[in-house]
């Protein structure tokens, strides 16, 4: 449990000096962020070259106070981030900057009907996915991921049709 901006910040500024790192866990984050620090930290467990698994567990006081990564990482391959629900645009920015990504466990917002993935995550096998409503553009985005294996689907609200 970290409350502290500045017992964070302590940490991520000696990532530098973990490169061998592979698993990292921050859970029940209870930190008052501005936009400038949420990228600074966010990028920083970005840059960890040997991270393959990653689980962010914030509690923002606004969702929009979680910053997407704007570096990719390739080595993370398991993500999982609580607390923040993924409109349409940010889950595309977050395929985008972890492209060697296989298992997420996220939230995401309704998608639009008919929304259009704009490419294939073909790295995801496995997804875990929290979402209000099931909507067509859900199904077109696990029709843009040919790999995927395992699914499981949490519901919000319990009226789906089809």
């Amino acid at each position: 449990h970290i409350s502290s901006i500045e017992t964070l910040k302590k940490l991520v500024k000696h990532f530098a000096h973990l490169q061998h790192l592979t698993h990292f866990d921050l859970i029940d984050c209870h930190v008052v962020f501005q936009h400038k620090t949420s990228r600074y930290l966010i990028n920083r467990i970005w840059r960890l070259p040997k991270l393959t698994h990653c689980h962010l567990d914030f509690h923002f006081q606004y969702n929009s106070d979680f910053t997407i990564p704007n570096i990719r990482s390739k080595s993370i391959e398991h993500l999982w981030i609580e607390n923040i629900v993924f409109a349409f645009n940010g889950l595309n920015r977050l395929f985008r900057s972890t492209p060697n990504i296989r298992h997420l466990i996220a939230s995401i917002d309704q998608m639009p009907e008919n929304q259009q993935f704009p490419f294939f995550i073909e790295s995801i096998s496995s997804l875990r996915l929290i979402v209000d409503h099931l909507t067509s553009g859900t199904i077109n985005l696990f029709k843009n991921m040919p790999n995927l294996t395992s699914l499981t689907l949490q519901t919000g609200k319990h009226d789906m049709n089809g």
